[in-house]
């Protein structure tokens, strides 16, 4: 028996490929707090880096 890492009872994990809609903010900001140090320099300032938008 594994860990279930879904709450769902069935032991079973779904990997999807993506993010999800709405999510693409968060998941930027998580990027920019594991990667900024290393990508700093190319995306800086980092509210250009976690922009909601795309660049222009």
């Amino acid at each position: 028996m594994g860990f279930d890492a879904t709450d769902t009872g069935t032991g079973y994990v779904t990997v999807r490929r993506g993010i999800p809609e709405g999510a693409e903010r968060r998941a930027a900001e998580l990027y920019w707090d594991a990667f900024g140090v290393k990508l700093g320099p190319a995306l800086n300032p980092q509210d250009k880096a976690v922009s909601s938008s795309p660049p222009t």
